[in-house]
């Protein structure tokens, strides 16, 4: 049983605190915040210490683990003061607002033998799993299409302090909330070779993108589209279709909403069943409408990974990938070129 301590005392901390209660091999012990007195609020609400600065919460012998939930581009400060400190590091989605800075991390972290890992719990739900080992099997024969739909929507309100910035939230639609959409997208079909986008801010007043469109060319071959919005009015549930030519698969949050194969298996009823059904709208409207279940899942493995001193589910390397996929988004949209991924 490992005892957590989470850097930042926000919304998805909350998650994160609701996730390690369920756990059954990590308890939370500590939280800290520059606002000391949310982080004492927090404290109150989930029965842990309160600290006002990471370097005051590490002094803590029972912080063995450490969560990062602080707006992205307040990544980097702790996850360094943590790596040094030698404790393992999990850090909520993106690792940071850019590659220079997530690199950082990770060669900080390799250099000192640390392990991080980046919060994509997206991969650990049911419908995610099934696709991925469909793809291993290769149920899809030659596969041909892959697209990734978040077609969300935000209030005006949202868009206060540093959400919709540069400098913290790093973009918008794109960085912050497609994410995993575009993690899964890449897992199922592989390297993205090069994009081609177009990003615009069409609904509000904010320095970043709302809307969002990308062309993919896959190693592989295959193509695919990124569709990433805040501006679409109610806000529907992010999909992601692979398409093949022997079978084709299409997702809604946790939900398979089309399992078909030209080669049928006895397993498939079962898959369809265990994968229908979501309860959970993925934050399409309300950013704090989401589950905690795959949080919990990935903590579970992330400290099953310290413990056993074995990579963990998702690696910092893999966390890397989908914010790489970004940054070429935004490059790309920037010059009106291609631009191909390293």
């Amino acid at each position: 049983m490992k005892g957590l301590g989470i850097v930042g005392a926000g919304l998805i901390s909350e998650i994160h605190a609701h996730a390690i209660k369920d756990t059954k091999n990590s308890r939370l012990v500590a939280v800290c915040d520059v606002n000391l007195q949310r982080a004492q609020e927090f404290a109150k609400l989930f029965k842990c210490k309160a600290y006002s600065s990471v370097t005051e919460m590490l002094k803590d012998s029972q912080v063995e683990v450490v969560t990062i939930c602080t707006p992205s581009g307040f990544h980097l400060d702790p996850a360094m003061e943590v790596i040094n400190s030698g404790r393992p590091l999990l850090i909520e989605k993106p690792i940071e607002i850019n590659l220079e800075r997530c690199d950082a991390i990770l060669e900080l972290a390799d250099k000192k033998n640390v392990l991080v890992s980046g919060v994509f719990q997206s991969r650990f739900h049911p419908a995610s799993l099934a696709i991925r080992h469909a793809m291993e099997q290769e149920r899809f024969g030659r596969v041909t299409l892959g697209d990734a739909y978040v077609k969300w929507y935000r209030a005006k309100e949202y868009y206060t302090g540093w959400k919709g910035t540069k400098k913290i939230d790093g973009g918008g639609a794109l960085i912050n909330q497609s994410i995993h959409a575009i993690d899964l997208l890449q897992w199922f079909m592989g390297p993205v070779k090069s994009v081609q986008a177009k990003t615009s801010t069409l609904l509000h007043d904010i320095e970043v993108e709302d809307t969002a469109v990308a062309f993919l060319e896959f190693e592989s071959g295959a193509l695919g589209v990124i569709e990433g919005t805040t501006s679409v009015y109610p806000g529907y549930m992010k999909r992601i279709e692979i398409s093949g030519s022997k079978g084709t698969a299409i997702m809604e949050e946790e939900e398979i909403k089309a399992w078909d194969f030209l080669e049928k298996r006895d397993e498939d009823k079962a898959i369809l069943a265990e994968c229908s059904g979501s309860s959970s709208s993925g934050g399409a409207a309300d950013p704090g409408a989401i589950n905690y279940i795959g949080h919990k899942k990935q903590i579970e493995n992330f400290i099953e990974s310290v413990e056993t001193n074995k990579a963990p589910f998702i690696t910092g390397e893999d966390a890397r990938k989908s914010l790489a996929i970004i940054m070429a988004i935004y490059q790309s949209s920037s010059t009106g070129k291609a631009v191909e991924l390293e």
